[in-house]
């Protein structure tokens, strides 16, 4: 019998520094070279795609996998399709290869402007999918301001690797004098001052 690869189906992303341990890998927030030569020249999409209906049937039937066949659901979602914008009709896989800035405005905007709606937007099941999909994968998800926390620290040196998270903690501890080891003092130092 033949086993069904989903793999396939998953993004290749564009990491910044590919050499950084797992829990630090974040995508580059350039677009690729595809995506400057790209804008706006997408065939339209399969009016199933830009329903909230069908779009997952659809991208089901994309994957050509059997009915009871078991295939993530970001694999799934890299089939959607944006309905708008500047790559309008390109996958979302398409978006998240090749211009993870221009996801991350979407989906923060998206984020934003939720909290002061009361009513959906027309386009909210499309960007909440897309929220979905970019927060299936960690170097994508580190980068949104939601988690900006996690979010390293882009700076050559002493702090490459360091989260904002932590250059936040290292700053107060700094202002406040809180007691520490004289190697911790004088990290906090050198963040203070970087």
């Amino acid at each position: 019998m033949e086993r069904f690869e989903w793999r396939k189906f998953l993004p290749n992303l564009r990491l910044r520094n590919p050499a950084a341990p797992d829990d630090q890998k974040q995508c580059t927030l350039e677009m690729s070279s595809e995506a400057k030569k790209k804008k706006e020249a997408f065939p339209p999409a399969p009016h199933k795609m830009l329903k909230a209906k069908t779009a997952n049937a659809e991208a089901r039937r994309m994957c050509s996998v059997k009915k009871h066949a078991r295939i993530p659901r970001n694999a799934m979602l890299g089939f959607y399709v944006l309905p708008f914008g500047k790559y309008k009709h390109c996958t979302f896989r398409w978006l998240i290869e090749n211009d993870v800035g221009y996801l991350k405005y979407i989906v923060d905007t998206h984020t934003e402007e939720a909290k002061r709606r009361s009513e959906p937007g027309a386009d909210d099941w499309v960007k909440d999918a897309l929220k979905e999909y970019a927060l299936s994968f960690p170097p994508v998800s580190r980068l949104l301001e939601v988690n900006v926390d996690r979010t390293v620290y882009d700076q050559a040196g002493p702090f490459d690797g360091v989260t904002f998270e932590r250059m936040h903690q290292m700053y107060a501890a700094h202002e406040a004098k809180e007691a520490a080891s004289d190697e911790e003092k004088q990290q906090f130092r050198l963040a203070h001052v970087e």
